[in-house]
């Protein structure tokens, strides 16, 4: 039996593996808290299997089991209090 979601209306099977990745550039990046925040914002969000962060070069990498719309992506990390610059597949 295999896991799915429903996001957004739309069904997607979950293979437990990834599919996708994207980097996000993320303004207001400043610590390790902003890491774990940030981190934590993104993991809360169905698709996404893991989150890397860079805080020198002030983005995020992640990977997803499926394609997650940039603008609830750029939502999620803009209502933490950051700024989205730019979402792109990587």
């Amino acid at each position: 039996m295999e896991d799915y979601a429903i996001v957004d209306g739309v069904f997607y099977i979950i293979k437990g593996e990834y599919i996708m990745k994207k980097k996000i550039t993320i303004e207001g990046i400043t610590s390790s808290y902003c890491i774990t925040h940030i981190t934590d914002i993104l993991k809360d969000i169905c698709g996404v299997i893991n989150v890397w962060i860079n805080l020198d070069e002030k983005n995020a990498i992640i990977k997803l089991d499926f394609n997650i719309d940039d603008n609830k992506l750029s939502t999620a990390i803009n209502n933490a209090g950051y700024k989205t610059i730019i979402v792109k597949s990587i």
